[in-house]
């Protein structure tokens, strides 16, 4: 269905928008540098998605399920940077394992050896046919969860201290666009549904409005 591509072009062009608005934002602190690496991230990840909906380069599908599984893995370490940027905490160790982990698989991905298989090789006007493994999908979205669940757990802390109505109503949009994203996200999981674009416009409407407060 048409409806199909139109959702990562959609998610694309919103994420990019956002990363124009928060790199305008005055003065220009840590945080907002951090949410617009993630609003970057998110925004490379829906392209590419939507890139392989459309089918326009068919000889550049295992390359495009790389990146696109490269991107939605850096979407998740930024979206912790940006976390530990939002609390006021430098980035420690979390993000250095984040980041060295994503440098360290990121060649063993463009090569097709972690996460997904190619079901059938290019033939003549054919093109080759990727299956994202049910094994490194999840091994990949355990590290994912355990990576942001620390800083949803350092997050919930900050709300039960804070007095603030106004930073206990934005960690609460917070929380419910990291809600929104590991329920999408792990949507991908299932052989049945991972065909649907779910998991990368999932948490746009929070982040709006993360954004324009």
């Amino acid at each position: 269905m048409i409806i199909y591509p139109l959702i990562p072009l959609l998610s694309c062009i919103a994420y990019s928008a956002l990363v124009y608005i928060t790199l305008r934002h005055k003065p220009r602190r840590m945080v907002h540098k951090t949410f617009s690496l993630y609003l970057l991230g998110v925004a490379l990840w829906a392209g590419f998605g939507f890139l392989l909906s459309v089918d326009f380069f068919p000889e550049r599908v295992v390359l495009l399920s790389a990146l696109l599984l490269i991107f939605a893995v850096y979407t998740v370490v930024a979206y912790y940077h940006f976390l530990r940027a939002f609390m006021n905490k430098p980035g420690g160790i979390g993000v250095f394992l984040g980041y060295g982990a994503l440098l360290a698989i990121t060649p063993f991905i463009i090569q097709g050896r972690v996460a997904y298989v190619i079901k059938s090789p290019a033939a003549a006007g054919v093109a080759p046919s990727v299956e994202y493994t049910f094994i490194g999908i999840s091994l990949i979205a355990l590290g994912s969860l355990v990576l942001v669940g620390w800083g949803i757990v350092t997050l919930l802390q900050k709300y039960k201290r804070s007095t603030d109505p106004l930073e206990r109503n934005r960690i609460t949009y917070l929380l419910a666009g990291f809600i929104l994203m590991a329920l999408f996200g792990l949507t991908k999981l299932h052989p049945l549904i991972t065909q649907y674009p779910l998991a990368t416009p999932a948490p746009t409407a929070t982040v709006l409005r993360l954004v324009s407060r």
